[in-house]
Order: structure tokens, then C-alpha cells, then sequence
């Protein structure tokens, strides 16, 4: 409220001054001219009026008081011009009303209109002149904190990132140099900041000084919408004389003119040579008004975020099913955050619990069920073959069928790259929930069953982006399974953008039943690169700051992934960004034998029958670690 308060005041302020000096302008320049204080004829009472009343009009026309004095600009000092142009104008027109121009100089329109623009823009260049020697001062008696910086790119972004160091002292940056994107800019100023060189200057400028007791600065990538290829080339040769790299938001990106512009951290997905997907879900959003929905896994990465997409949509009713209960707590807190008004239970109950999960989608009803609850660390899955299978095969299966029950319009499974000529537990079992899925879509009268596969996403729990942060953090070593291990990767919102919107289809029976949609994952990325760009970005050399070692392929570990068998018919979709596999047979006799043999193998904990019955519907499993 305070600030609310003392904004008013500051504006009343600068209204006034201004208002003040438009009225005051025609008495000094008259005086000026004449030499004694003017004698208010009919003319002169003309003009004064008039340029005031011009003056006023120019000042709403233009804004100018809208805009702070702390941040007078180029833009504010036309504004100003304008400002003095109507009120000269507005001036002479009053003489015109007057009739008559008798004992007035001519000259006084031109120092009228001279002097008003030097009494409006003088106090602001002397307020933001006040405002950045006192930001210098505070920045220097805080230097502790202060950050030293250069900006690559000669342009706007730049010009304005120098420009809040400069005069907001809570910018705690100071602007040291200026690297030039071209040979011209080199010798150049920005705001009194020299151009010091070019990108390739820098090892010859800054040589690495392990050691040294002051860091190199950081690097500000301030030229926008560079591709891929070219951040990772800045951020490489950064990298090597110790700097991190940072980006500036766009000057088009920003909401305010006066919003403050901060060095934001490169994601390494930025860094990615991919096409992001961004498919258009303003249609499929309105397949999900006033729908129920539920999502299993729902506190995982994945299920927390289906469940804040599909939250935007409107959704009826959100049911949260998880087993975690700090995940669940936390998506829930999460959701109820941002959207408080939204309509969602938060439910305790793990998959596995057949008679639990018929009760529980008997009860909330959902029109849609995400099915994301699984067990995905491949290592893990191999050591605890028992477990993968309740929770990948019989979970899935009793979600699946509850759905049927309950005479639910759709039920999307999300499944895995793994499942495809799987050579290892997980990747079988994922496989095997897709097949049973692929027998209900085909048999279902009214539920559709949908199955969309995709690879790796960043930043999911469990994945490598994480473990690799921790052993930089921790300085090394970085653990790469083996030099040519390629695996596909998609963000986590962009992973589940294409999830939606392949749903889209399953909310109508249409044709394709037992289709698997594939999310098109662009080209896969080597692992090692991915963990080189990562220790680039914190401005370390890979294998000299930080180590890279290979410790080999963990068993079921493939090199390289596949998103499609060879035994599935591909057909094309609307979208660039999905496949569809169609229906693989497999034999419902053979299949309810499996589960029956599963079931036995669980009940006497027995390894190698579940792992027999597994290959009767998924034959293709291999468990080679060599693959």
C-alpha cells in the first residue's frame, strides 16, 4: 500500500512541475525578450492561455508523465518536443483568436517553444543523472555482491540491460565490456560502455587462470533467437576461459518498457539441435471442458504435469490418483496454487490394488483416465522383476479395466521407446500393458484405449539431466554408460502437449483401433554431448575441470532406441509431430495364459517363470545388455 502511495505522489508531483512550467514558460520568455515583465494585453492573455491549454493537451497526448523520470529516454525527450510543439502552436493560434498581434515579438513563439522543452527535459536529465550516481555509489559499497558481466551483442537488449545496471541500484550487475557480434561494432559505446572485441577475442583477452583469485566474468548472450548451433558455439568458447553463459530475455519479450531485464540461466534443452514441438491444442482443450478426468501417477513428471495441462482446460472434475503421498500432497498444493477455483480429489492409491482402483473410478466417474502410474528405471526394474511386473502389467490392467466397467469415454496409456524390441524387464512389461490395452481398444464398445509412446523426457525424475547436475555440483566425475549410448529427448511440457493432443482422437471411437500413437522425438542426442554441454554451462572445461568417465552398459541397456517395430504398419496422422503403429496381433488365448503364469510366478516368488511367461506374449525381449 505504501508503494501504492508513494507512486501517486511521485505521479502528482511530476504532473504538477509540469503544469507548473507551462505556465510559467510565457512569462519568462516574454521577459526574456523584452527585458521588464510583460504587459498583459489581449493578445498576450491569448497566448498564455492558449499555450498553456496546449501544453496540458500535449502532455495527456503524449504520456509523458506515464513514463519515469528515473528512466528518461529518447522516447521521453519526444514526447517532450511534441509537448512544446502543441503548445507553441496552441499559443500562436490564441494570438489568431486575439486579433491582433500589436506589442508582441514574433520570437517570443520560437523561445516559447525552446524554453519549455529545456524546463520539462532539464530537471529529468538532472533526476536520472542524481539517480545513477547514487546507484554507482550504493552498487560500490556493496561490491561484494556485484557481479561482473559482459554483454555479447551489440543491440537493443544490450543497450537496455546496461542501461538498468546503471541506474537501478538493486541491478546488481556492473557492465564491464561489450563483446561484438561484428567487426564494425568493435571501439563502439553502449551507454558509456566500450565494445571491447569480438566473440574469438575473448581466450586472448581473458586466459583461464586456474587458481586466480578473482572469477572471470559471466557471459550475457544478448542478441536474441540465436539458433541451437550458435549458443553452443558461444557457450563452448566461453566454457574455455572459465565463463558461464547467460541469455537476455528480447526487448519484445519483455511485458513493461520499464521492466527490469535479468540474465536468465541456458537450459540444456536450448542447446538441443531439435524442432520443439508446440502443437495447437485450443481444439482439444475444448474436448476437456466440463469433463472428469483422472490421472494416474499422477505426482510423478509426467502425471503432475497432464494434470496441470488438462487443469487450464476446465475441466468438471481432476481426480489425482497417486501412491506417494508427499508427490501427491505436492501436486495437489500445486494445482491448488494456480488455479484455486479448480475442482480436483486428491487420492491415495497405488495401481496395484485391483478392487481399490475399481472402486475408486467408480466413484469419481471420469469421462478420460491418464494412465501414467509405472515403475521406469530400467536397472531397478531388472533387480525387482516381481515388482515391475504388479505395477506395469497387472496395474495397467486393472486400470484398464475398471475403465471398461465404468463406461469411461477414453483411457490413454503412456508407454515408452523401451517397449519397442525391448532387451530388458521394463521395456517387456511396458510392452505387454500396450498389448492388453490394443485387445480392449478392439473389443470395446464404447471405451476407446489409447496407447502414446515416447522416449526420454528432461529433467523427468530419475533421468540423466538430474544425476548429471548433482556430479558437477558435487565436481565430477560425470558417469556416461558408454561413448555411443543415443537416446531421444523432449521436455516435459512438450512431451505432454503432444500426449493431449494425440487424446484428442481417442475422445470419438473413429477408426484405427489398437493404434499406439508415437511422438515424433526429432534426432536422438549422444549422452556424452549432453553431459558436455551441461558442464560447459557452468563454465568448466569437460575432461579437464570436470571428468567424464564410462562405466559401462548397465544390464538391459540398450545403445541406441527405437520408436517403432518392424511388424507395425505405420499410417500417417494430421499432425507432424505423431506416428501411428496399428494393431500388432496377439493372441487373446496366449495372453490370458500369460497373465494366469505371471500370477503364479508372483505368488511364489519366482523370477524366471514370470520372465517365461513375459516372452509367450512379448518374444521379442532379448535382455541382451550388449544391444
Amino acid at each position: 500500500m505504501a508503494v501504492i502511495a508513494g507512486s501517486v505522489f511521485k505521479g502528482f508531483v511530476a504532473v504538477t512541475h509540469d503544469l507548473v512550467v507551462a505556465m510559467l514558460t510565457p512569462v519568462l520568455v516574454s521577459y526574456l525578450r523584452l527585458g521588464v515583465m510583460p504587459t498583459y494585453s489581449s493578445g498576450m492573455i491569448y497566448f498564455h492561455a492558449m499555450f498553456v491549454a496546449g501544453a496540458a493537451f500535449g502532455l495527456f497526448f503524449t504520456g509523458l508523465n506515464r513514463s519515469s523520470w528515473r528512466y528518461a529516454s529518447l522516447e521521453a525527450m519526444l514526447a517532450i518536443v511534441k509537448t512544446a510543439a502543441f503548445a507553441t502552436a496552441a499559443g500562436g493560434l490564441g494570438l489568431v483568436f486575439a486579433g491582433s498581434f500589436e506589442g508582441f515579438p514574433r520570437s517570443v513563439l520560437v523561445l516559447g517553444f525552446g524554453t519549455l522543452v529545456m524546463l520539462l527535459a532539464g530537471p529529468r536529465i538532472a533526476y536520472r543523472l542524481i539517480k545513477q550516481y547514487q546507484s554507482k555509489t550504493l552498487r560500490q559499497a556493496a561490491s561484494a555482491d556485484t557481479q561482473r558481466v559482459l554483454i555479447y551483442g551489440y543491440c537493443d537488449s544490450a543497450a537496455t540491460f546496461i542501461r538498468q545496471t546503471l541506474t537501478d541500484h538493486t541491478h546488481n550487475y556492473e557492465v564491464i565490456g561489450v563483446v561484438g557480434h561484428h567487426p564494425k561494432h568493435v571501439g563502439r559505446e553502449l551507454h558509456g560502455v566500450k565494445v571491447i572485441g569480438l566473440l574469438e577475442d575473448l581466450p586472448g583477452q581473458y586466459p583461464l587462470r586456474p587458481g586466480a583469485a578473482e572469477e572471470p566474468p559471466k557471459l550475457v548472450i544478448a542478441l536474441p533467437r540465436l539458433s541451437p548451433d550458435e549458443t553452443s558455439a558461444i557457450v563452448d568458447l566461453a566454457a574455455k576461459v572459465g565463463m558461464q553463459t547467460y541469455v537476455l530475455p528480447a526487448v519484445t519479450d519483455l511485458v513493461e518498457p520499464d521492466q527490469v531485464t535479468a540474465p536468465q540461466a541456458i537450459r540444456i534443452e536450448d542447446l538441443l539441435e531439435r524442432q520443439r514441438a508446440n502443437p495447437d491444442l485450443s481444439a482439444i482443450a475444448r474436448l476437456f471442458e466440463g469433463k472428469r478426468v483422472l490421472v494416474t501417477g499422477a505426482g510423478g513428471s509426467i502425471g503432475s504435469e497432464i494434470c496441470r495441462q488438462i487443469a487450464t482446460f476446465r475441466p468438471r472434475h481432476l481426480s489425482l490418483v497417486e501412491n506417494g503421498e508427499f508427490n501427491l500432497y505436492s501436486v495437489e498444493h500445486d494445482l491448488a496454487s494456480r488455479l484455486p477455483d479448480l475442482s480436483m480429489t486428491p487420492i491415495l492409491c497405488d495401481v496395484r490394488d485391483r478392487d481399490l482402483v475399481f472402486r475408486v473410478v467408480a466413484r469419481e466417474k471420469p469421462d478420460v483416465i491418464f494412465h501414467a502410474a509405472a515403475l521406469k528405471h530400467v536397472p531397478l526394474a531388472e533387480a525387482n522383476i516381481l515388482e515391475c511386473i504388479k505395477t506395469n502389467v497387472f496395474g495397467t490392467r486393472n486400470v484398464a479395466d475398471a475403465a471398461l466397467a465404468s463406461g469411461c469415454d477414453a483411457m490413454v496409456m503412456i508407454s515408452t521407446d523401451k517397449a519397442v524390441n525391448p532387451t530388458n524387464i521394463m521395456g517387456a512389461t511396458k510392452r505387454f500393458a500396450e498389448a492388453y490395452c490394443q485387445r480392449l481398444d478392439r473389443s470395446s464398445p464404447h471405451t476407446s484405449f489409447m496407447t502414446v509412446r515416447f522416449g526420454n523426457v528432461l529433467g523427468s525424475a530419475g533421468s540423466v539431466v538430474p544425476l548429471f547436475t548433482r556430479q558437477i555440483a558435487a565436481g565430477g566425475p560425470v558417469t556416461v554408460t558408454h561413448p555411443d549410448i543415443e537416446r531421444y529427448f523432449m521436455t516435459i511440457p512438450e512431451a505432454v502437449r503432444l500426449v493431449i493432443a494425440a487424446s484428442g482422437g481417442g475422445m470419438s471411437r473413429g477408426t484405427g483401433r489398437g493404434r499406439i500413437l508415437v511422438l515424433d522425438m526429432g534426432k536422438p542426442v549422444k549422452i556424452v554431448d549432453l553431459a558436455r554441454r551441461m558442464i560447459q554451462l557452468t563454465g568448466r572445461r569437460p575432461d579437464h575441470d570436470i571428468k567424464i568417465e564410462f562405466v559401462g552398459l548397465r544390464p538391459g541397456e540398450k545403445l541406441y532406441e527405437e520408436t517403432f517395430d518392424s511388424s507395425e504398419a505405420l499410417v500417417p496422422t494430421d499432425s507432424p509431430w505423431l506416428h501411428m503403429a496399428l494393431y500388432r496381433p496377439v493372441d487373446e488365448a496366449v495372453m490370458d495364459g500369460a497373465l494366469d503364469q505371471l500370477r503364479a510366478a508372483i505368488a511364489a516368488d519366482a523370477d524366471e517363470p514370470a520372465v517365461a511367461a513375459l516372452l509367450a506374449v512379448v518374444p521379442e525381449l532379448t535382455r541382451d545388455s550388449a544391444a
